[in-house]
């Protein structure tokens, strides 16, 4: 009986020990950090534009991309050139601005007078190597295809530096210079050439965001449950020394009737019912009707708190945020302003783009777009203009009245829209059906013209 004795003490320590090891590991485990799942979107902007043949900024300077709706920071960005050509792309340089004004020279003076016919660069930090520095007089040197290059920035000749509205320098080497930023908003791109006598082509640019996801990993949950064991309630040894143990044996037909008829009244015999306490316990606890009675009144306070905001209506409507991060639409020096903005679809204008030129803010003319003249319409002026816009496609050099499709102009304020379409001439005067929501009135303009928001 002894030995029955030390045998179960031994084995109840056993079980304590490794108790105590796992929830030791429990505690380590969960100071760990909690990786963080990782999500990945694309934002594309296809718009071709030209660079060169003379130096200068390209012709669609900046070109944008607006980033919205992801959650968390960035963990890593890669950009991707598209369709580049170019008679000499030693001549190109090309900057990255993010929404929060970090940059990154991606490529400039690299690859010689090597044409890339339309090649697809990606610049991503991890690739295994930069653009080559074609030397022009060597013909054995490397041509720059399509593939995953790091930034690359050589020194080389012609016109350094970046035009505005460019911020100016010092630029980042290396696009880590947006990890932990918030990826939403407006990304530039502003490519130059460098130097006179040739140009080219870029089709267009991509990004690929990676961010943090939010949504916890479930390793947590799974921590908890080694660290909350009860496994110390047995190291009294005192359970392994009653020998009572292998009486309830006989007890089972007896306990029914004892544990549910008469818990308070039967003879002092239960003391080998002290073991299964675990078992009875949680009944015993369950039977007062007492208990859940101050959980009941406390109930229906609480969820009345908690419903009310739930129930209030939003400030803030979907057609107001949508409003909001329409993109800017700008004028032909890459300059923007929050009074107009424009959904333009990829292709409206073929081979250019929709630019934006501002005649009236706020009731007030720009005198450096012909003030009130530009307008040369005494009817609207006498309506009394609120903002007043031109709207036109530029592409090559050469302007555009038709649009391939129509396109989406919100200007700031509320009002009637008023469009003089530059079809026609004089331009024929017509009010579109328009919606005012988000601080902005927008209307489909089917085509270059000035819109105009009047009382």
């Amino acid at each position: 009986m002894k030995h029955h004795r030390a045998l179960r003490a031994t084995i109840v320590s056993s079980l304590v020990l490794v108790a105590w090891v796992c929830a030791l590991i429990g505690v380590m485990w969960s100071e760990h950090p909690v990786l963080v799942n990782a999500a990945t979107n694309s934002f594309s902007n296809m718009t071709a534009f030209s660079v060169g043949p003379g130096a200068g900024s390209a012709s669609l300077y900046p070109s944008t991309i607006s980033v919205s709706g992801l959650t968390g920071n960035i963990l890593d960005v890669n950009a991707t050139l598209h369709g580049v050509r170019h008679s000499r792309p030693d001549d190109l340089d090309v900057l990255l601005v993010g929404p929060g004004g970090q940059t990154v020279i991606l490529v400039s003076d690299a690859c010689g007078s090597e044409n890339p016919n339309g090649a697809d660069w990606t610049f991503d930090d991890e690739a295994a190597a930069s653009l080559p520095n074609t030397d022009d007089d060597d013909p054995t040197t490397a041509e720059c295809p399509t593939g995953s290059y790091k930034p690359t920035n050589y020194v080389g000749g012609g016109t350094e530096g970046f035009f505005a509205p460019a911020p100016a320098g010092p630029y980042g080497a290396t696009l880590s210079v947006f990890d932990g930023t918030n990826p939403n908003g407006t990304w530039s791109l502003y490519v130059m050439d460098d130097r006179d006598g040739s140009g080219g082509t870029i089709s267009g640019w991509s990004l690929t965001i990676q961010t943090e996801d939010p949504t916890p990993t479930p390793t947590d949950t799974l921590t908890e449950t080694p660290t909350g064991t009860p496994t110390d309630t047995p190291t009294p040894t005192d359970t392994s020394t009653p020998t009572d143990t292998p009486t309830p044996t006989d007890t089972p037909t007896d306990t029914p009737t004892g544990t549910l008829t008469a818990t308070d009244t039967p003879t002092p015999t239960d003391t080998p019912t002290d073991t299964p306490t675990p078992t009875d316990t949680p009944t015993g606890t369950q039977t007062p009707p007492d208990t859940p009675t101050p959980t009941v009144t406390l109930a229906p306070g609480t969820p009345t708190k908690t419903a009310t905001p739930k129930s209030a209506a939003p400030l803030i409507t979907a057609a107001d945020i949508a409003r909001s991060q329409a993109p800017l639409c700008a004028d032909l020096t890459g300059a923007t302003n929050p009074i107009v903005r424009a959904d333009i679809p990829s292709g409206t204008v073929t081979n250019g783009w929709v630019y934006c030129r501002v005649i009236a803010q706020d009731g007030e003319f720009v005198e450096m777009n012909q003030g009130a003249a530009a307008l040369g319409n005494p009817d609207v002026l006498a309506q009394g203009v609120i903002q007043a816009v031109d709207v036109f496609g530029m592409a090559g050099g050469t302007g555009f009245v038709a649009f391939n499709n129509p396109i989406e102009v919100c200007l700031q304020g509320s009002g009637r829209f008023l469009f003089l379409d530059a079809a026609t001439s004089p331009r024929a005067l017509s009010q579109l059906p328009a919606v005012s929501e988000g601080g902005y009135t927008c209307a489909s303009v089917p085509g270059a013209g000035t819109v105009v928001l009047v009382p």
